[in-house]
């Protein structure tokens, strides 16, 4: 017997969902390249693993709610800033963060 497919969060659709999941894992991806960071690097920092953190970037999981959290400090960003479309740069940021 088939399993059936979890429902989406009421507020979404599957595709709206799997939209905002391909969109949350650039913007990890992205903000982690603007900091000249590793996925080592970035897992060594939050307590996460290297498996999870590529995964993330994958957009084969989403972070959970700490995560994301963690992940905000570490680059100095509101948590909404990984949902939301990445901004235009002109440049790479070059300051790593502490």
């Amino acid at each position: 017997m088939a399993r059936k497919p979890k429902p989406a969060p009421s507020n979404f659709s599957r595709d709206e969902l799997t939209e905002l999941e391909v969109t949350i894992a650039k913007n990890l991806k992205m903000y982690r390249e603007l900091f000249g960071l590793t996925q080592q690097e970035v897992a060594r920092r939050i307590g996460s693993s290297v498996q999870t953190v590529a995964h993330w970037e994958q957009g084969l999981k989403v972070p959970r709610p700490e995560w994301f959290g963690a992940l905000a400090k570490l680059y100095g960003v509101d948590v909404g800033a990984f949902w939301n479309e990445p901004p235009k740069t002109k440049g790479r940021r070059t300051r790593r963060p502490k």
